[in-house]
């Protein structure tokens, strides 16, 4: 099991892939997308690993974990970016497919019709992974909270 600041490393090699995609986003919406979310991964395995010395196994129990009471401000902003990376990983939207109780996941032919690359700066990065980190930070030592970027 990895530990806190292990994670909070690979968090912020994340962040060095994410600001390098920056620089053209309007070309790799999907990819700022699919690095901002596992930039939020690992991040919340850091909060688990200093909270609880835990380590979750997979999307589905890390995603049980964070509907906790006492993780549910970084759950709001994690579950967004997992929706979203879905879709740009896979051009599918399994949340559509839950909601509608249709048993039909809805299908894009490419990602930007999901989500605009101006969607993905302004909810995904700004809101979403900061509403992450922000309330990821309570949780945290004090070796994490300084060298996360």
């Amino acid at each position: 099991m990895a530990s806190e600041l292990v994670h909070i490393e690979l968090a912020n090699r994340n962040h060095r892939t994410l600001l390098y995609l920056l620089e053209a986003h309007q070309d790799h919406p999907e990819w700022v997308t699919t690095v901002a979310f596992y930039k939020a991964v690992q991040v919340v395995e850091a909060v688990f690993a200093a909270h609880s010395q835990s380590h979750s196994h997979g999307h589905d129990t890390r995603l049980r974990e964070l509907k906790r009471t006492i993780f549910k401000d970084i759950f709001r902003g994690f579950r967004p970016l997992y929706a979203a990376s879905l879709v740009a990983r896979y051009l599918v939207d399994s949340a559509s497919q839950k909601l509608e109780g249709t048993g039909n996941a809805k299908q894009y032919a490419c990602y930007t019709d999901y989500c605009s690359a101006e969607k993905v700066l302004n909810n995904l990065l700004k809101k979403r992974l900061n509403a992450v980190e922000q309330h990821a930070v309570k949780f945290l030592s004090d070796d994490g909270k300084t060298q996360l970027q």
